[in-house]
């Protein structure tokens, strides 16, 4: 098979510079590139794109290759994408973008041409389609052939859980709420069953094997993606509900009992690289003692790795099995290393939620008042499932893109003073690391750290 060439859409592309390959089209490409430039930062609009696909089992779209309009009646599901096909004088697919992105429309693939434009860097490399070609040769599927049964399905689930949380809850919470419910198929469910999660959709959920992937897309006709960016109040709440059932009744016996016995509580992040501070259990151990000065009674939760709810009886989870139980292996050692750093006095004050379920991690989040949290999945976890606030830190670069609050009216969300964090030096990290921010850092004060927290604690709780 010949080789696929990706463009991105760069901002100097103009109607007089096309893309190598679509200079006879290009009139129309990119003007429909740069709408859904726009497009895609609306949540709401993202979000009534998909669902009239699902309710009405088409999509229209402006036509590439001549007046009108294009329907797509027909997709694919491959590798947490969708591939929308579209039949005119060349066929041609829509892609959605990566699930971070609520899986909005971002690139424009044409098979006989062998290239695609996409609006993202990364999003649908050439590597990702050149396989989409392979599975799509594999199954045969004729999607060009119109049949009268074609209810569309909504595909959810990912290995990930703050993803789960973040852009797809919200999403299925919107289509519970409505009146003409839509067939459901799940790859994960990290919180708990999802049909206990959204009851008004169980007889419509199925499980989806990766397994049989090939099978579902030579069956289904129509698969949809359902994105969203702000987790809100019922999703956080159904999510606390549900994580009750399925945690031992000692777990919770314990739990009740560390927090009659301390207050407050705050909940504090170990991270192994990257993206960590490079002297983080010294300063976690200081960050305890110091707390404990100010307040003798607090209690801390030290949280490092948590389990999906279903990572030992899904198969899907083949593969990120493997990294996350390692990632448990590393935070249990960085754990240690801030308790044989504490005075022995001081160890029952802290409880450590490593390596157990997210589920009983929810519950013990329930008990928390405030956290000190690494960016990203380790404040995700606590920060976006309870309304409490907290400190986030991270390198500048992460800090800077990540200010906006995505929870439904959330608590404050503080950061550390400005220059307190120094960067590790780039030059050690590959292209790819720089770019997902995946660098770590370091702390000019620690007596600083321990300061801006206890005043963020204050502020927050001054009511």
């Amino acid at each position: 098979m010949k080789s696929i060439t990706v463009h991105t859409l760069s901002h100097e592309a103009t109607a007089d510079r096309p893309v190598e390959g679509l200079s006879d089209v290009w009139g129309r490409v990119l003007p429909l590139m740069q709408h859904w430039v726009e497009f895609n930062r609306s949540e709401e609009l993202v979000r009534k794109q998909q669902h009239q696909t699902l309710h009405f089992a088409r999509m229209l779209m402006p036509a590439v290759f001549g007046e009108g309009a294009d329907a797509c009646v027909s997709s694919l599901y491959f590798q947490h994408r969708f591939f929308y096909y579209f039949k005119a004088q060349e066929e041609y697919f829509w892609v959605t973008s990566l699930l971070s992105r609520g899986y909005a429309l971002s690139t424009l693939y044409f098979p006989r041409r062998h290239l695609a434009v996409s609006l993202y860097e990364h999003n649908n490399p050439p590597e990702v389609l050149e396989a989409f070609e392979a599975m799509r040769a594999r199954i045969g599927r004729d999607l060009a052939r119109e049949e009268a049964d074609r209810k569309p399905i909504a595909v959810t689930g990912f290995h990930h859980f703050a993803h789960v949380l973040w852009n797809e809850l919200p999403a299925l919470e919107a289509v519970a709420s409505e009146e003409q419910k839509p067939r459901i198929a799940v790859t994960h469910e990290p919180f708990g069953p999802t049909k206990e999660l959204f009851p008004e959709l169980s007889d419509n959920i199925q499980m989806l094997s990766n397994a049989h992937l090939d099978e579902f897309n030579r069956t289904e006709k129509l698969m949809v993606g359902l994105g969203s960016w702000t987790v809100t109040r019922g999703v956080q709440l159904r999510v606390r509900n549900v994580a009750l059932r399925y945690v031992q009744a000692s777990r919770l016996v314990a739990r009740d009992a560390f927090k009659a016995k301390h207050s407050p509580i705050l909940w504090l992040s170990v991270k192994p690289p990257q993206r960590t501070a490079v002297e983080q259990t010294s300063v976690l151990a200081r960050l305890i003692e110091g707390i404990r000065n100010v307040y003798p009674h607090a209690g801390f939760l030290l949280n490092g790795a948590s389990m999906p709810w279903d990572i030992d009886k899904n198969p899907n989870y083949d593969g990120y099995r493997e990294e996350i139980k390692r990632g448990a292996k590393l935070s249990g050692a960085l754990i240690e290393e801030v308790l044989t750093q504490l005075d022995p006095s001081l160890r029952s004050f802290v409880q450590q939620l490593n390596d157990i379920s997210l589920c009983e991690e929810v519950a013990w989040g329930q008990i928390a008042d405030f956290y000190f949290c690494h960016g990203g999945t380790m404040q995700h976890k606590v920060g976006w499932i309870h309304n409490i606030p907290g400190v986030t830190h991270s390198n500048s670069r992460f800090l800077t893109s990540f200010q906006g609050g995505v929870v439904e009216d959330g608590a404050p969300q503080y950061h550390l003073p400005d220059g307190l964090i120094v960067d590790d030096t780039r030059s050690v990290y590959t292209p790819d690391e720089i770019a997902r921010k995946d660098f770590n850092y370091s702390f000019k004060s620690v007596d600083a750290v321990i300061e801006a927290v206890i005043n963020h604690f204050k502020i927050s709780h001054a009511a």
